[in-house]
């Protein structure tokens, strides 16, 4: 991730559903003064538009179910604790995370394309 001073940007854009306790003006203040750019889903469209949904959650619970499955058949008798389950998960993150899913997350709604999007 570039930081401003690296050349990259402060701002910042937040994609959300419409439920009341989102759109308050003091939400939306907040956003305009910390370069938070608000992007509110239509109502009952979040299952077709949200990105994370769409392209990232799938990925992410299929490399943490095979690292699990893995973990499992080397511990057929133990316990897992809170340092192991976080251990899984940061890998699961590393390898549905990628630029690349992210990217095809948003082209899968129609919100991506080449030419306006740089993830920071």
């Amino acid at each position: 991730m570039k930081t401003a001073a690296q050349g990259g940007s402060d701002h910042r854009l937040l994609l959300w559903d419409s439920h009341t306790s989102h759109t308050t003006l003091d939400v939306r203040y907040f956003g305009v003064n910390n370069l938070i750019h608000l992007c509110t889903f239509p109502s009952h469209q979040t299952h077709k538009l949200q990105p994370l949904d769409v392209a990232i959650f799938s990925p992410l619970a299929l490399a943490y179910k095979i690292l699990l499955e893995k973990w499992n058949r080397k511990n057929p008798y133990a316990a897992m604790g809170k340092a192991e389950f976080f251990l899984l998960l940061s890998r699961a993150r590393e390898i549905a995370l990628t630029e690349e899913n992210i990217r095809s997350a948003f082209a899968a709604t129609g919100m991506y394309s080449p030419k306006n999007i740089v993830l920071c």
